[in-house]
């Protein structure tokens, strides 16, 4: 209902004074639930007012720290052997007596990543008679394994269960303080907890001191 429709009924509503009152205060009550109804509807078609939620803002930089943390993380031999070294030397240092410290680490092999399988055994009996009317039985035992495999968005990749860090094949530490027995002593238990590595596979010695 227009507004002009509306406007031109309550002024018959008051115009008409034939009617009996009682009929006039109805239509008069109507008429103005029409037009709140009709004002209340033109607000609620108006547009929505579209807002950005906050949370959608913070999801990107969260989503890049996780990514640069991740490609941080060593792969080669290289990159593992250089991590563990810049470690010890941190944590040698923070002995007392220890300072200047070199460290020198050759690892065994890379990183070993352990794949889920699928295994499947087979176990074959045949039974089998020869010409004088004896009998032998065969068994035929197998066993398939498979690489489990799935679907990563358009490329097929395996699933691994697990990763194995290169194992530590020896160590050299130089140091200041190392010709003390007491503190080589603390350097070799700290490196064979750190690296789980025995003590033979360690070797700690005092750095020499540069002459001015």
């Amino acid at each position: 209902m227009k507004k002009d429709e509306i406007k031109a009924l309550l002024t018959e509503l008051f115009t008409n004074k034939e009617k009996k009152k009682k009929f006039s205060y109805s239509y008069l009550v109507l008429a103005l639930g029409i037009g709140v109804v009709f004002m209340m509807f033109g607000n609620g078609f108006s547009s929505p007012q579209v807002e950005d939620i906050p949370a959608m803002k913070a999801e990107a930089p969260q989503t890049q720290q996780a990514f640069a943390k991740k490609a941080s993380e060593p792969s080669t031999m290289i990159e593992y052997e250089n991590y563990y070294e810049n470690q010890l030397r941190e944590i040698l240092e923070e002995i007392v007596g220890v300072s200047n410290v070199s460290v020198m680490i050759n690892l065994d092999a890379t990183e070993q990543k352990i794949y889920e399988k699928n295994y499947n055994e087979q176990n074959q009996e045949t039974t089998e008679t020869d010409k004088e009317g004896g009998k032998r039985t065969i068994n035929n035992k197998g066993k398939d394994e498979q690489v489990v495999i799935i679907n990563d968005g358009e490329k097929e990749v395996p699933v691994v269960v697990a990763t194995e860090k290169p194992k530590v094949r020896g160590v050299v530490i130089t140091a200041t303080g190392a010709e003390n027995m007491k503190v080589k002593q603390q350097i070799v238990e700290a490196v064979t907890r750190v690296l789980d590595v025995p003590s033979h596979r360690l070797s700690v010695l005092p750095k020499k001191i540069k002459e001015e």
